[in-house]
Order: structure tokens, then sequence, then C-alpha cells
């Protein structure tokens, strides 16, 4: 078998820029990630605006595997930067429409089939404070849902926009609710950007879009709780997108009016703002230089840092190693969160990245003047995706309580000296945490599973499922029993169906699922993966796996979704990409390398294989992209 290189013509680019418009309506049901399948954005624009990644290339082995993380975007993306937000925004008005019309074919064929007791990634967190059974939980990619009964049951309160970043509630009035649009964590894992600020002033039944539209992800939102007109917003700006709509944000009119009042550069953003409850001038914001261009080595950079305002946000200086105690803002200081001790508003703690893994916890007893490094190393040596999941929380009525959410979660009784691990039964990756004022044991925790509860402080946690947020990036169908349905997902394994019910899923391989395939002549034979080209075979129907991976060489470059096709004349003769091709013959019990490197270019830069497919009508004719 050959391999020759059947690149596309200027004609069929020209083509591609014709259908987008059309690609884009279809790919707004990305919006409704209860659904298993999910349609997909085309950038649409101008064609000449080529990526920098294309145009350049990848320079380093090391890149290629930093960039292989981008792979759910780029395919979306490509080729440009970034997703097109006139046409995003065009698509889902247009959704919405005739999802409120009930006469198009479109709405009316979809149906969501779940998972809804699977769970997917929470990025933030509001709890009602006087009725603690009223919880508001913000999706990665599947809005807003509010539960009445502490996570019982779950209803959808807001689709404006998929992506959100940041939910707070009044302190004036609970009814009143502020979400911030755009995903705060970066990564290569379905980061849309967010239209801007939306309020409901009656509990999630109406909302109020009140601007910051092209601020792109949204870290946090904060309000003073005695001028509740008073709000701030840390806006990290476009993931992929040079801009000048970044920065922190500040409103004194309760939304109906912004003006920028700390920004940097067109590549660092705001991933957290905070004011002092005792005092509503002093604000505290860390500023992130997490502009991602195509290649990277960590994520941070000189312009990361932390800065204090003591005049409502007029002004602001630098926390800084020389004069504060804090990291200065050096090539190696990335995402930083923050927290303010409700109990001791003197005391701040603050959870700085290296830009991969943890730099430290630090903490200040006056107000952000001087600050001290309380902990680092052990047992945070293992954290190594701290731009990813990173939050620090302090207990409402002891100072010295506090958790900080990473991959793990984590808990200190001494004030951050030292920490245990509380994650316990719960899942990993965490990203967004609410205590119950009046009883502080009651914790309600975020992360990529979807939402946890504790009623002891931690010791355990409970799953609260009916939360259809799951983020698909394949699935298929059983087709000798139309009931299976299977799929790869976000840090949630591959669950399945084999009734066709929303709440019956079950997890039948594990880590990031991405590919799976059914063998159509034999169902017992399942495929599946995890990330990085961890492949699994099961020849009883998914009870048990074997590994797939026999013949591949571990020093191949592999993707993040590595991709896996099935000859459906021969169907134990597989394929898979690293960056060259392997086969199969039977049923992934060994493989062989059938190419060269199919992805280094004459100019040097190098890639993985991210699909392959085989033609129906001629087993010898195999594609590889």
């Amino acid at each position: 078998m050959k391999f020759r290189s059947v690149g596309s013509s200027k004609d069929s680019k020209i083509e591609m820029n014709k259908v987008s418009k059309l690609l884009v309506l279809l790919g707004v049901l990305l919006l409704v990630c209860s659904s298993f399948f999910i349609a997909v954005v085309s950038s649409g624009g101008d064609l000449s605006a080529r990526s920098e990644f294309f145009r350049k290339g990848m320079q380093t082995e090391n890149d290629a595997d930093a960039v292989d993380n981008d792979w759910f975007m780029l395919q979306r993306v490509y080729p440009y930067d970034d997703v097109n937000p006139v046409l995003y925004e065009n698509a889902r008005q247009s959704l919405r429409e005739r999802a409120l019309s009930k006469t198009s074919s479109l709405v009316a064929q979809w149906k969501s089939i779940g998972p809804s007791n699977v769970g997917g990634r929470i990025t933030s967190l509001a709890l009602h404070p006087t009725n603690p059974k009223i919880i508001y939980a913000g999706a990665a990619a599947g809005g807003v849902w509010k539960s009445m009964d502490r996570g019982v049951t779950w209803k959808n309160v807001f689709n404006e926009s998929a992506s959100i970043g940041s939910l707070i509630l009044s302190p004036a009035n609970p009814e009143i609710v502020y979400v911030g649009t755009g995903e705060g964590n970066p990564g290569g894992i379905a980061i849309y950007p967010g239209n801007g600020i939306w309020r409901s002033t009656n509990g999630g039944q109406s909302w109020t879009n009140l601007g910051l539209t092209n601020t792109g992800q949204i870290g946090k939102l904060a309000i003073h709780p005695t001028s509740p007109n008073r709000i701030f917003a840390a806006t990290l700006g476009r993931y992929r997108s040079r801009t000048q709509d970044r920065g922190v944000y500040r409103s004194v009119d309760s939304g109906a009016t912004w003006q920028r009042v700390l920004f940097l550069n067109d590549t660092t953003g705001a991933c957290e703002v905070l004011i002092d409850p005792s005092n509503q001038n002093r604000i505290y914001a860390a500023l992130w230089n997490r502009y991602r261009p195509l290649t990277y080595s960590i994520i941070g950079g000189v312009n990361s840092g932390l800065w204090i305002s003591t005049d409502g946000g007029d002004n602001w200086t630098q926390a800084t190693q020389a004069t504060n105690g804090f990291p200065s803002n050096d090539d190696k200081l990335g995402r930083v969160s923050l927290a303010i001790a409700p109990s001791q508003t003197s005391t701040v703690y603050a959870l700085a990245s290296d830009g991969i893994g943890v730099r430290g916890v630090y903490k200040s007893t006056d107000s952000g003047n001087s600050w001290t490094q309380v902990a680092a190393g052990t047992p945070f040596s293992n954290e190594g995706q701290v731009w990813y999941n990173n939050f620090v929380a302090v207990h409402p009525t002891n100072p010295n309580i506090l958790f900080a959410g990473m991959t793990e979660m984590y808990k200190s009784t001494d004030g951050g000296v030292t920490w245990s691990d509380v994650t316990s039964t719960m899942h990993v990756d965490q990203h967004a945490i609410i205590f119950n004022l009046n009883t502080p044991a009651d914790i309600v925790v975020g992360n990529d599973g979807g939402v946890f509860l504790s009623s002891n402080a931690g010791s355990s946690w409970i799953k609260s499922f009916h939360l259809p947020i799951s983020q698909f990036y394949a699935g298929t169908v059983d087709f000798s029993n139309p009931q299976h349905y299977l799929g790869g997902t976000q840090d949630n394994g591959t669950p399945r169906t084999i009734t066709g019910s929303d709440s019956n899923w079950t997890s039948i391989y594990g880590g990031d699922g991405f590919y799976v395939l059914v063998d159509p002549k034999n169902s017992n034979r399942i495929y599946a993966e995890y990330q990085n080209g961890g492949l699994g075979y099961s020849t009883n129907g998914g009870a048990s796996f074997f590994g797939g991976t026999s013949g591949i060489s571990s020093s191949d470059r592999k993707n993040w979704c590595t991709p896996i096709a099935m000859d459906q004349n021969n169907t134990l003769t597989l394929y898979t990409g690293t960056h060259r091709m392997y086969r199969t013959k039977n049923g992934m019990q060994n493989w062989t390398a059938i190419s060269e490197d199919l992805t280094r270019g004459a100019n040097g830069r190098i890639g993985t294989i991210t699909a392959i497919d085989v033609a129906v009508t001629d087993s010898n004719v195999v594609y590889a992209g």
C-alpha cells in the first residue's frame, strides 16, 4: 500500500468559504450539549487570514505534543485561529428562533438521549444564601442549571451561551443572578467563546445581556456585599486571538455600563478579581498572560501577576517579590487564584502556578501589603495542570481552614501550612467550590465529573446526577442493536447505554474517551481508547478490555485524540495513526507500521495523524489526514 499527498486545492478552499455559513447553522447544535451527537462550527471569514500555526508550523517535538491537545478546536476552526464570533452568534440566534417557533424540522428531528447520569465539566457554582437547597451550576459547554432540591434534580435555566465562566448572586436580592459567559479554564477541550455578561432578576426565568460581548472568556465576577451596584469582571479575552478586549472591567450601575480599569496588553487577561467585603475600595486582581498561539511551552508569562487597588479600581499596584513578597511576574508565573477569609478580611490567600504545576500557596494577613509563602512541594508535587484547574477557598467562619482545588482536592486546617488530600471518591479536576454560610460543613464542588456535595466538611462526597452536560468527542451506534449508543467523553471515559435511555449510561473504558467502534459483524468486539493512544479491545461486549497497543512504538508522536478506523469489508482489520500509519489484521491484538512519517514536511514541521478512513468500495484505499 502506498501513500501520497492529496492536499487541498485553491478551488476547494474557496468552496469551503461558500459553505461555511451553512455549516455554522448546523454547528450551533453544539450549544445543546445534552444531546448525544453534537454538530460543530466552521469559522468562516477571510481565508487569507490563515492560522499562525499553519503558516509557521510546529518547531519542536515538545511543541507538537502540546499542540495536539488543541485537537478538538483545531478541527472546528481550521484554517483560522479562533471561532468567528459573528457567525457563531448568528447561528445561535437562528437555532433559538427555530426552537421558539417549533416549526423547524431540524428541531423536531433531534432528541436528547443523554447521558444525564454521567456528568461533565462544571466551571462555576452559586448557592442561595438563605435556602441552601437552591444551587446554580455553570457548565463548560451546557449553559446554567438550577436545582431546587440540593442537587437531586436540575433544570436548565440559561442557554444564551453554552460556555459559562462565572456565576454570582446579588447580595441585595438572591433572585438577581449574574452570568459571565466563556469558560476561564484554558485547554484544547471545547473552549468556546462566550457572549458577555447576562443578568436575571427572577431567578433564571429570563435574561438580559449587559455587554462585554467581545471579551471571550470571563474568569470571575465580583460584587460588593453592601454596594451591590458595584460589579467587577475579570475577563481573559478570546483564547486564541490578540485582542484589546481583556482585563478588569468595573460597573457602578449594576452592569448597565462598563469601564475597563486594568489592562496591560493584548495578550494578558484577568483570571481573578475580588472585592474586600470590609472595604469596597480595596480590589485584588490576578492577571494572566494566557493568550495561546498554537505553539507554547508553559501557560504563563512575564505579565502574569497580582495587582491591588486601594481606590476602587482607579489605580493599581503590582505585588512583587521585592516589595510585597509575592512572586514577581517572571516567565515562570502562571495562573493565580485568590480568596479572602470572610471572617477575617485582612487575611488573603493565593494559589500560584508556575505555568504548569504549583509554584506555592501564599498568605497575607495585612490585606495584601505583604505575603509569605506557606506551602510548596508536597503534596502538590504531582499536580501538573494547575493552568486548567486552580482555586483556593476559605471557610466562612474559620480563616485557617481552606480548600485548594487542582487535579485533586486538598484541605488545610492550619492556614495553608499543611494539606491533606480529601478527594476521596470524588471526580478529579476541580474548578469551583461554594459553602453553605449557615452550615459551613455543607460544601458543593464542581469538577470535570459534575457537581459533588459534602455534608461533613469534605470527609466524603456524594455525586449529583441528572445533569446532561457530558462533552462528547466522538460517538457511534451498535448497528446490531440500535438502542446501544456509545461515545467518548471529556474526562468521563467511554459511556454506553444499552436501552437508549438517557439515565442509565455506564462507563466501559476510562480516561478521556475518544473514538469507539463496534464490529458490525460481531457486536461483542468493541474498540475504545483514552487520551494519547490508549487503545483497548473487548471480546465480550465491553465487560472487560485488553490493551490494544502491542506493536505501536511508545516513542511515536501520538495525538490527544488518536484516530482509529475499521475496514468494513474485513472488520478485524483496523488502522490507527501516530506520526505514521499502523494496521492490525487480528482485531487489535498487535499492530504493524505500514508507512513512513506522514506528518513531517520539507520545512521540518512535525505533527500527528488526526483522521483516517477506509474506502468501503475498495479496502486497499486508505486516507490519512
